[in-house]
């Protein structure tokens, strides 16, 4: 098997002074990406999410943990190997540039790009994103755009660093429901069509994450706690907190137990025992008040789960 393109190993990040953090933002975190391969990571607001996204990006710093790209340490590739594609398209954007401004910098700072060798590869930019004619969009300002014709030159910026992993913080969140599968679509012909290698996706929308992922990592207060092929998670959730993710979405044959939907405090100490769920389990056993469970495999190994209750 050939080796990962992403490899995330034992991630941990803190937020405050270093003897005493106020918030343990990610706890030991670990994936990996194939070649090819559409990774979701899904959970609420304050699951880590965006905090993996940062550090992936350069924007962040690990406390602890490694990551590598193509088998090296991320801080020492180029920056323009992993991309960002942001949340908010509009604020993303400054008001002031035109799109042919917005997509042309990186094409100019990395590949050196001038004269007619820009202009096409300005173009087959604008086609890639489906943003044609060229001529119609290059001159606007991003008032002039729909919220998708933001996040579609936003995808065309990116794709201007010819990336090996773009990394998609909740890309249609902001998005109409009309607009949603268009901008899905598009990012999964990414990596059949460019440089793009692998591709992270964050959400907190599991149905969104099934339309467009292989694997599915979930998270919960910075630890995982299930991770697997998207069909069979969604099919055969284990974790309690992934079925009440799973229970927001209408299924006429769903027969989750009741979950509580209140959210606890926010750990103040990387030290805290127990499961960080136990205070909205249904199943919860006495293990769970001073054991945190490691992920363990499930099934036949497609599967991994961080919960005493599915030992």
């Amino acid at each position: 098997m050939a080796d990962p393109v992403l490899e995330i190993e034992g991630l941990t990040k803190y937020y405050g002074p270093k003897q005493h953090p106020t918030v343990v933002a990610l706890r030991n975190v670990s994936f990996s990406l194939e070649a090819g391969e559409i990774l979701a990571l899904v959970g609420e607001s304050g699951s880590g999410k965006s905090t993996i996204a940062k550090i992936l990006n350069g924007i962040e710093m690990t406390t602890r943990g490694f990551v590598r790209l193509e088998g090296k340490p991320i801080e020492t590739v180029s920056r323009q190997a992993v991309q960002l594609v942001f949340q908010d398209p509009y604020s993303a954007l400054n008001p002031l540039n035109s799109v042919e401004y917005v997509i042309s910098r990186p094409l100019i700072n990395f590949s050196k790009l001038s004269g007619n060798a820009l202009t096409i590869a300005i173009e087959n930019l604008m086609e890639q994103v489906k943003l044609t004619p060229p001529e119609l969009f290059l001159p606007k300002l991003p008032h002039e755009l729909s919220g998708g014709q933001r996040q579609r030159v936003l995808i065309a910026r990116a794709l201007a660093c010819r990336p090996q992993v773009i990394v998609a913080d909740e890309p249609v969140s902001m998005l109409d429901v009309s607009i949603r599968a268009e901008i899905l679509g598009l990012l999964n012909e990414l990596r059949e069509l460019t440089s793009v290698r692998a591709i992270v996706y964050i959400t907190h929308d599991m149905a969104s994450a099934r339309m467009i992922a292989d694997r599915v990592v979930v998270l919960y207060r910075g630890k995982i706690v299930e991770s697997g092929m998207i069909d069979t998670v969604f099919e055969h959730p284990a974790h309690p907190y992934t079925q009440l993710l799973l229970r927001v979405i209408p299924r006429v044959d769903a027969a989750w137990p009741e979950l509580s939907d209140e959210k606890p405090a926010w750990t103040t100490s990387p030290s805290d025992h127990g499961c960080p769920f136990i205070a909205r389990c249904p199943v919860a056993l006495p293990i769970c008040q001073s054991q945190d469970p490691d992920l363990v495999e499930i099934g036949h190994g497609t599967q991994q789960v961080a919960c005493h209750a599915q030992r």
